[in-house]
């Protein structure tokens, strides 16, 4: 690999992810201060003009300085922004950790209560951002890390530098995310609080039944459902009302951060916590038998 030095200070380690939704990140090292970053690589699509191209770097440095003052355990830290070899590269703080996602395909469905945990633990992050002023706008299975120094953590903040309004994000690489856009989000592409709130209700619902909310044989039957049909029935019957109370479309409907907090509260309270070891989030048990669909 090149030894040569990003930006005179981060030297990149090994690639650690390279998607088509979420780009290249690499693990580095930060020659300065001597500690382990992760570096994501932006890509701006060629038909980008030069225009389009200053004020899209224009407007991911104003939302890593947001995401800069945002000090909450349960957000992935931004550090530095930086526009350097023909390419945007944030900054992040590197979290060893497995995602939901991974979680969810190696081990199951997680127990109501541990579905209710994470999602407060979410819910607390999201509403310290909001307050900030900053949306998230890729909450989905993919961004919820199960860090191994115990902590559930949201990663991804900053990572959507595009609205779901411009053509580089009309791909078939972005379908697998389309359960987790808000209805009014993917009208019109913006994005705020509730729209957050929305994908957060998605990502729970894959956590307890250990599928999307919309499954479908086919990707055009998927989205016509999508557009459409309710939520497929949940099996998991204390969390219905906190996760469906979240994915109605009408945003003016939808549970608000404190709605869905006392709900969620409601199924955590109903079976004790495990009791954690070493200061370390105790193991997420999964529920016993595994639910036949695709993980996305």
């Amino acid at each position: 690999m090149d030894d040569e030095l990003l930006a005179g200070r981060y030297r990149r380690l090994l690639l650690i992810g390279d998607t088509a939704t979420s780009g290249r990140v690499w693990l580095a090292r930060d020659e300065v201060l001597d500690r382990h970053v992760a570096l994501k690589q932006i890509t701006l699509p060629g038909w980008v003009s030069d225009a389009e191209r200053s004020r899209l770097r224009d407007r991911t440095l104003g939302e890593v300085r947001g995401l800069a003052g945002l000090d909450h355990p349960g957000v992935v830290a931004m550090w530095d922004v930086l526009s350097t070899d023909g390419y945007l590269w944030l900054v992040m703080e590197h979290v060893p950790s497995r995602s939901l996602s991974e979680m969810v395909v190696s081990d199951g469905p997680l127990a109501p209560a541990e579905v209710a945990r994470v999602g407060l633990h979410l819910i607390a992050a999201l509403s310290a951002a909001h307050a900030r002023g900053v949306t998230h706008r890729e909450v989905r299975p993919q961004n919820v890390l199960f860090a191994d120094d115990g902590r559930v953590m949201l990663g991804g903040f900053g990572l959507s530098i595009f609205d779901s309004r411009d053509p580089a994000t009309v791909t078939a690489g972005s379908l697998s995310t389309v359960q987790y856009t808000a209805p009014e989000r993917a009208r019109d592409g913006r994005a705020t609080p509730a729209t957050d709130l929305w994908a957060l209700g998605a990502t729970l619902y894959l956590a307890a039944e250990g599928r999307p909310p919309w499954s479908r044989p086919s990707t055009l039957a998927m989205l016509a459902a999508l557009a459409t049909e309710a939520p497929d029935r949940m099996t998991v019957l204390p969390l219905e009302p906190a996760i469906t109370g979240l994915l109605l479309r009408n945003p003016r409907q939808r549970l608000s951060a404190q709605e869905a907090r006392d709900q969620l509260e409601q199924v955590a309270a109903a079976t004790p916590a495990p009791v954690a070891r070493a200061g370390r989030w105790p193991r997420v048990r999964a529920r016993s038998r595994r639910r036949p669909g695709a993980v996305t």
